[in-house]
């Protein structure tokens, strides 16, 4: 018998029940610059992926840049954090997303996951948060310094 041949006799439990892995999440997203007041194909990727979400059935918080945030979209609560313009380019606001407010509306919220895209520094509010909440944490560096996603998680 090779390694890929299987004997009847033997059962290869499942690593996850279909339970587990098709029940709806509660996905806290962290989003910089807002998708609601910029402008961009980021607008559109990010709308979308909260839409679709939503339909599968998701339950979704989104805390972003503070302006021109509505209250929800798409049925996800959104929560605007405060944020300071970007010293060199003025049109896209940047926030830590670290206050005690985000922090206690985050863990009233009691995500499955937090998730973070921002080529900013929302990122590391983000992990801060989920350490602190001890929840998993995945992230979407958009810059391009590779040697900050090798120090950001520790």
């Amino acid at each position: 018998m090779n390694s890929r041949e299987v004997r009847e006799d033997e059962e290869n439990p499942p690593l996850l029940d279909y339970e587990t892995i098709s029940r709806p999440r509660r996905i806290a997203l962290f989003v910089e610059p807002s998708p609601f007041a910029y402008v961009s194909g980021y607008k559109n990727r990010f709308q979308n992926f909260i839409k679709f979400l939503r339909e599968m059935g998701d339950e979704v918080m989104v805390v972003t840049t503070h302006e021109g945030v509505p209250q929800e979209f798409y049925g996800a609560k959104l929560i605007g954090s405060r944020s300071f313009p970007f010293p060199w380019y003025k049109k896209v606001p940047l926030s830590l997303a670290l206050s005690p407010r985000i922090i206690s509306e985050v863990a009233r919220f009691n995500p499955d996951i937090i998730h973070a895209s921002s080529p900013g520094i929302m990122v590391f509010g983000a992990l801060a948060i989920a350490k602190l909440l001890s929840v998993p944490y995945s992230d979407v560096l958009s810059h391009s310094c590779p040697c900050i996603h090798s120090k950001v998680h520790f």
